[in-house]
């Protein structure tokens, strides 16, 4: 190739590299590495045989787990570090596929498909993943290259056959693809071929194939552990639309129905379009006189490209209907699609073309030629239309990648920091699949003890039960990890034991994997208060009892420090069988009703739904009622009740008599204690952040929302009530007497409304210690005019003092009161 001619190449090609490893690095590192990422990042502190010795009682070649050992020398081993080699990858990925568009049609069909490579929401999504499949993408699009490249020049086989036992080497299912280059050599090449070519095709597949031959024991063995699917298969028109989505869109999805249709008509009629006019290529460059590039001719190029991707996607489908189907695989096939995407937008090019020079022609004369604008006009006018239209769909599913939560990964560095800050003497942690180790290690840094269960697969129910039995009688609090419970635990053993035995106070999803927390008091004492209220017409509440608790009468009913957890057992009797599945809510309510701590549950951890309860049955039904950090010393309430899943409307709660007593029992008191050592601020889930002091006592934010929805609602109305929570702690050992006050301004800064605090008028800051974490809630009636209103923190120096001016940013304080939001009533 001649210098001026790389030089156009690189000058065309710069740009869409550029793009490539821009959205390929923009933020690598801002999402944790997930279960598989865990695996990779364990692999790296390991030597090459015993990386081998690992990948061979796993479910994956070695290869790429031996190149991230070496490159996390050079990178590092931290999230960013262990990712950019896939990016790396992938770049690579963007300049091969641009070689192959040059090599089987034109530069421009590789400029094409190398542009759609590069802003692909599939690619980018694995470039940012420290496992094999970029690697693998990569060695496949580059030994189809090779392969190219051979039939042409002999050279080339030692490299097609390095770089197709390498792909193997990385992952099964590039298997796909190279046979996919056999199929179409001897269908399509051999025939017309003499004996030199086949003869030398033979030598090459029969030398990848020996170098693979070390391997095949260790494959074997993990055939027999390949995870099977417990589900039915799903049904082909079901693959392929699975199939179409991931390829155009990776594996993201769509905040709504409506976003979802929006990508699809973008996406779907330009795919088409492209997809379509490839095919019209032999016809329209014959007719154009366009002389072509490729290697193999005009229509064989076609068919090569068409059979690496047919090929690669039905191998997927063989081993569907006996192991779940894998949209990730996909992966290995994908550059061949966007070849003939890129294809399709030169042979879109030339219709155009075609199309112009014969509207054109009864205006030329003839001794002059339209030029100039032959090749600009169709670009504009025809070419960029499906590609802007693809460019948009990747770029609107980028945002969904980037920025929407739902579609991060695993979040398994949020997870172990919950547990590291929230953590308390006597807690454990019980991993459910043995191999969370390497993940949950990887960012776990606190002292309690790990426990991965269960010891072997198939989980043994009686020695699992042993287990349980032994790690909860050593401790008080068990935080359950669970991920990929189908296969580690189908029946869910672990959590219904926990379920049965323990009492659940939280529940939350990080992205696939799920954290829960168990109060698990010793055996003995319980303290029983008899209830006996009817709930709707289906459930009787007898009785509650309270675990450890000694059966004496009067109050309190329980004691238990902030960030503890108060156990009960709600014994309920079946009266008929509900239509609807019920939620059992238990909440921790202080002053003015403001709620402090909750948790809401089906029956019996969700296994023992009202739907299915038969009347005349008893149901025991175990919850843990969370008391969050900074939970001010005093005394609460307990409510119970039972609403609707779908609605939400709580069933009406009638008292041993029959008489109507609202929608909830109401239980008095709870003792809520200064707990022994002050947790971390870390502890506190704090929708707003900020540091403000006011001499002794400082402001670490904030949480505001129109009451009775979600967090983070503050669509205000007249009349609405708003919720305000100022999270506080104290910076001296016994701080001075402050009162504490939220005021309402208007425009112009003028006082409107001066609100108190539901719980800080009961635990003045004079009894606070140094590092002690205080809460306040406040229920804000909005009941002036419609307008645009402040809320302001007011700290005094004593009562009726001058305000205390904070030590913050002077624009945010106004008459000693510090700035919090504005908000709009409407």
């Amino acid at each position: 190739m001649r210098t001026e001619q790389k030089l156009w190449n690189l000058f065309y090609a710069g740009p869409v590299l550029a793009l490539a490893f821009g959205l390929r690095v923009y933020r690598l590192s801002w999402q944790s590495l997930w279960y598989d990422e865990g695996n990779s990042a364990f692999m790296t502190g390991r030597s090459v045989p015993e990386i081998i010795a690992g990948a061979a009682a796993d479910i994956h070649p070695p290869l790429y787990y031996i190149l991230l050992s070496w490159w996390s020398h050079l990178g590092g081993s931290n999230e960013y570090g262990l990712r950019f080699l896939s990016v790396a990858f992938g770049l690579l990925l963007v300049a091969v596929v641009y070689k192959l568009g040059q090599k089987l049609f034109v530069s421009q069909a590789g400029l094409a498909a190398a542009a759609i490579t590069a802003i692909s929401p599939f690619l980018v999504y694995y470039s940012q993943e420290a496992r094999m499949y970029m690697q693998g993408a990569f060695l496949c699009a580059l030994a189809g290259l090779f392969f190219v490249k051979a039939l042409e020049k002999d050279r080339y086989w030692p490299a097609y056959t390095l770089t197709a036992a390498a792909a193997i080497y990385t992952q099964y299912y590039a298997l796909g693809v190279i046979v996919a280059f056999n199929i179409f050599f001897v269908l399509a090449i051999v025939w017309r071929s003499g004996r030199g070519l086949w003869a030398r095709w033979l030598a090459a597949n029969v030398v990848a194939a020996a170098l693979y031959v070390p391997w095949l024991p260790s494959l074997a063995g993990q055939a027999a552990m390949w995870p099977r699917a417990a589900q039915a298969a799903a049904p082909a028109s079901e693959i392929t639309r699975s199939v179409y989505w991931i390829y155009l869109l990776g594996p993201l999805q769509p905040k709504d129905l409506a976003a979802s249709m929006s990508i699809f008509v973008m996406s779907f009629p330009a795919a088409a379009v492209l997809a379509i006019s490839a095919m019209a290529w032999p016809g329209l460059s014959h007719a154009l006189r366009i002389k072509s590039q490729g290697i193999l001719g005009r229509w064989m190029g076609l068919l090569f490209v068409l059979t690496a991707v047919l090929v690669s996607w039905y191998s997927l489908l063989v081993p569907f209907w006996r192991s779940p189907f894998q949209a990730k695989f996909l992966i290995f096939g994908l550059p061949w699609l966007y070849v003939w995407l890129g294809m399709g937008t030169v042979s879109l090019a030339c219709a155009g073309r075609y199309f112009f020079h014969g509207v054109t022609l009864p205006f030329r004369r003839k001794d002059r030629q339209v030029s100039g604008i032959s090749w600009l006009v169709p670009l504009i006018s025809l070419t960029s239309l499906p590609l802007l239209a693809l460019c948009l769909a990747a770029f609107t599913a980028a945002q969904w990648y980037y920025f929407d939560p739902r579609n991060a990964r695993d979040d398994y560095r949020s997870l172990a920091r919950q547990i590291e800050t929230q953590a308390q003497p006597g807690d454990a942690v019980l991993l459910n699949a043995p191999g969370q180790r390497e993940i949950f290690g990887y960012y776990y840094r606190g002292e309690i003890p790990v426990y991965p269960l269960p010891r072997e697969r198939p989980l043994v129910e009686r020695d699992a039960g042993q287990d349980l039995e032994a790690i909860a009688s050593d401790h008080s609090r068990l935080w359950l990890v669970l991920w990929g419970q189908q296969e580690s635990d189908p029946s869910s053993f672990i959590e219904r034991w926990l379920d049965r035995k323990g009492y659940k106070s939280a529940d939350r999803w990080y992205g696939g994997v799920r954290l829960l927390l168990y109060a698990v008091p010793r055996p003995g004492e319980e303290r029983s208060v008899p209830i006996e209220a009817r709930m709707g017409d289906y459930a009787r509440l007898a009785r509650v009892s309270f675990p450890g608790v000694p059966p004496t009468a009067g109050n309190p009913l329980v004691r238990a420090p902030s960030a503890g957890i108060v156990p009960l057992s709600l014994h309920w009797e079946a009266i008929s069988a509900a239509p609807k599945r019920y939620k059992v809510f238990v909440h921790l309510l202080g002053p003015n009703d403001t709620l402090w701590g909750q948790h809401d549950s089906e029956p019996d951890g969700g296994s023992r739904p009202t739907t299915a309860w038969r009347p005349g049955e008893s149901i025991t039904d175990n919850h843990g009622l969370p008391i969050p950090p900074g939970t001010p010393p005093g005394n609460y309430e307990i409510e119970i009740g039972l609403y609707d899943v779908a609605t939400g409307q709580r069933l009406p709660v009638y008292d041993p008599d029959g008489k109507p007593a609202g929608d909830r029992v109401v239980m008095s008191q709870v003792e809520v204690l200064r707990p022994a050592t002050f947790p971390p601020k870390e502890t506190l889930v704090i929708e707003r952040t900020l540091e403000a002091r006011f001499q002794d006592i400082s402001l670490l934010g904030y949480e505001f929302f129109k009451l009775g929805t979600e967090a983070g609602n503050i669509d205000f109305r007249r009349g609405d009530l708003a919720h305000l929570s100022l999270f506080w702690t104290a910076s001296a050992e016994k701080p001075g007497a402050y009162p504490l006050r939220v005021a309402l301004l208007d425009s112009n800064n003028r006082e409107v409304g001066l609100y108190k605090g539901t719980a800080v008028d009961n635990y003045p800051t004079v009894n606070w210690s140094s590092g002690e974490l205080v809460i306040d809630q406040y229920k804000i009636p909005l009941v002036e005019a419609p307008g645009i209103y402040r809320l302001a923190v007011y700290v005094a120096s004593g009562t009726g003092g001058t305000p205390i001016s904070p030590e913050v940013s002077a624009s945010r304080v106004v008459d000693g009161k510090l700035l919090l939001t504005e908000l709009h009533v409407k």
